[in-house]
C-alpha cells in the first residue's frame, strides 16, 4: 500500500526554516562524505513520492530523504548519547525520545510530513505507529536508519551543546596489560571508537552483530550475531524438551522472536554473492521469466526483494553454506554435531527469518561485509560489574585503519540469552513450558555457547591473540587493556 501523500518540497512553506536553535559542526561518519545541499538555498517543488518497501511499510530511503530534507520534518527517536555521539545525526534532525513523541507531536500539523529515524529502522517504525494512531497522514521511517545513512557516506553533524541533566560517557586512555600492542589501546581509546548504549535497548531497538572483524561500524558482538543466538538458544530448547522442533513451530518462533526483538541481524560478504551469482548462472532455469542480475549490487537487491516465483530457490540457495556469508552460520551448517545442533535446524531458522524478511523487510538489518579477513587478534569486552537493563555497555568498532579484530561482548550475550530462555517458555505450550526451569534453560544454553563460541574461535582464529577490555560500568570509562 502506498501512502496517499505526495511531499511538496518548499521548504519556508513546510517548517518554516530548517536552522538548528544549536549551532552543529560537521563530522564525518568515516571515509568521503556526500555533501548535502545547504536548506537555505534555493529549493524547488518536486512531486515525486518516497519510495516504499514492497511489504507496504511507510518507508524512504537514505537517498530520498537527502534530496527532500529540507522539505519535511526529520525526528530522530535515538538516545541523546547516540544523536550527540561520534556518529553524529542529520542536521536538520530534531531530537525526541519515543517516550515523549506523542507529547511533544500533540501542536503538530496532522497533515504535516514526517520522518522518523533511528539507528536502524526499528524503533522509527514503531514511532510511525505512534503518529498513525494520533491521526497523522503523511508519516513515515527512514529505511535502515543511521547505519543505511552512514554507509551511503551522507554527512552529519553533532551538536557541541549537551542538555541539562545528561552525561555523556567518557572514555579515558586505558592501562597497557602485558604484551598488548600500543595501536590496540591507543585505537581503542580515540574518538569514535567506541559508542555507549544501555543493555535495555537490546530488547526493542538494537541488533546485537556478529563479532566479524570486517565491520566498519560499532559492534555488539556474540557470534553470528541475532541469528546465531536465536539458532543457540533453540537447539538448546530442543534439548531441553528431549525432541527436535518441527519446521512450524521454527517458523512461528521466529516470527514470534522477530516481533518480540524487533530487526534481527544478519550478515553475508561480497564472496558469498559471488558464488551466488555463479550459481544463478549455472541454474538458468531458476528465474522463470525474471531478469537475472547483472552484478553483485543486483543480486543484493534481488536477495532482499525476490519476486514471489524465485522465493523457494532462493531461500534453497541462500540456506546452502557455500552461500552463507556469515563463518559461524556457515560452520554450524556444515558440522552440526560439533556445535552440539540437529543438521538442518541452522537451515530452518535462516529460511524463516528470510521469508519473513521477504514480507516484513523493515524486520531485518541485512549487512554485506567487504574485504579478507585480516583479524589479528579476538578482543573481549568485560564491564567490572554484571550487565542489566540499565548498564551502559560500549559498542567496539571491529575494523578501525589498521586495526583488525573480532569482538564478543560475552556478559550482553549472557544478558540476552536470560531473555531469550523467558521467551521461549512463554511461547511453549503450557503443558510443556511447565516441565522447564528458566535458570536450568539459561545455563544450558550458557554452556552450549561457549562450547559454539569455542568452535568457531578454534577455526577462524586459532593462532590469533586474545585479548581483555575491562570497562567500568559506574564510570563509562575503559580501565584496562590486557592479553589473556
Amino acid at each position: 500500500m502506498r501512502p496517499q501523500w505526495i511531499v511538496a518540497l518548499v521548504a519556508g512553506a513546510l517548517l518554516g526554516s530548517c536552522h538548528r536553535a544549536e549551532a552543529p559542526r560537521s563530522r564525518a561518519s568515516g571515509g568521503p562524505t556526500a555533501q548535502l545541499r545547504r536548506c537555505e538555498d534555493n529549493v524547488t517543488e518536486d512531486d515525486s513520492a518516497p519510495s516504499l518497501a514492497p511489504s507496504g511499510a511507510p518507508e524512504v530511503d537514505v537517498r530520498w530523504l537527502a534530496a527532500h530534507r529540507c522539505g519535511v520534518r526529520v525526528i530522530d527517536v535515538r538516545e541523546a548519547d547516540e544523536y550527540d555521539g561520534p556518529g553524529g545525526h542529520i542536521d536538520v534532525a530534531e531530537r525526541v525520545s519515543p517516550e515523549a513523541l506523542a507529547t511533544r507531536a500533540e501542536p503538530w500539523p496532522r497533515g504535516a510530513p514526517v520522518v522518523l529515524v533511528c539507528r536502524s529502522g526499528r524503533r522509527s517504525a514503531r514511532a510511525v505507529e505512534t503518529l498513525q494512531g494520533m491521526g497523522f497522514t503523511r508519516v513515515a521511517s527512514l529505511t535502515g536508519g543511521m547505519l543505511s545513512w552512514q554507509r551511503e557516506g551522507l554527512a552529519t553533524t553533532a551538536t557541541v551543546h549537551v542538555s541539562s541533566g545528561e552525561t555523556p560517557p567518557r572514555t579515558r586512555a586505558p592501562e597497557l596489560g602485558p604484551e598488548v600492542a600500543p595501536e590496540l589501546a591507543e585505537s581503542l581509546a580515540a574518538p569514535g571508537a567506541l559508542r555507549w548504549v544501555q543493555a535495555a535497548s537490546l530488547l526493542g531497538g538494537a541488533t546485537v552483530s556478529c563479532i566479524d572483524g570486517r565491520a566498519e561500524t560499532p559492534v555488539l558482538g556474540t557470534p553470528g550475531g541475532d541469528l546465531g543466538e536465536l539458532v543457540l538458544s533453540l537447539a538448546a530448547l530442543e534439548d531441553t524438551l528431549h525432541r527436535g522442533l518441527t519446521a512450524a513451530e521454527v517458523e512461528a518462533l521466529v516470527g514470534a522472536y522477530g516481533e518480540a526483538f524487533g530487526r534481527l541481524y544478519l550478515h553475508t560478504d561480497r564472496h558469498a554473492l559471488e558464488r551466488l551469482m555463479q550459481w544463478f548462472h549455472d541454474h538458468p532455469e531458476t528465474f522463470q521469466g525474471v531478469s537475472p542480475p547483472r552484478d553483485l549490487d543486483a543480486l543484493g537487491a534481488l536477495v532482499r526483494h525476490p519476486p514471489a516465483g524465485l522465493e523457494a530457490p532462493l531461500r534453497a540457495a541462500l540456506t546452502a553454506p557455500a552461500h552463507i556469508g556469515c563463518g559461524h552460520l556457515r560452520l554450524m551448517t556444515e558440522h552440526p554435531a560439533r556445535y552440539g545442533l540437529r543438521p538442518g535446524l541452522v537451515g530452518e531458522v535462516l529460511g524463516a527469518t528470510l521469508t519473513r524478511a521477504w514480507r516484513h523487510p523493515e524486520g531485518l538489518e541485512f549487512a554485506v561485509l567487504e574485504g579478507e579477513h585480516r583479524e589479528r587478534g579476538v578482543l573481549e569486552v568485560r564491564l567490572d560489574a554484571p550487565v542489566h537493563a540499565h548498564s551502559w555497555v560500549p559498542m567496539v568498532t571491529p575494523h578501525r585503519g589498521a586495526r583488525e579484530v573480532f569482538v564478543m561482548h560475552p556478559q550482553v550475550a549472557s544478558f540476552l540469552r536470560a531473555e531469550t530462555a523467558w521467551f521461549l517458555i512463554e511461547h511453549l505450550d503450557p503443558a510443556e513450558a511447565r516441565r522447564i526451569d528458566p535458570q536450568r534453560l539459561t545455563r544450558h544454553i550458557e554452556a552450549l555457547g561457549e562450547r559454539q563460541r569455542d568452535a568457531t574461535i578454534a577455526a577462524l582464529a586459532p593462532h590469533l591473540p586474545h585479548h581483555r577490555l575491562l570497562v567500568s560500568a559506574r564510570a563509562h570509562q575503559l580501565v584496562r587493556v590486557a592479553r589473556d
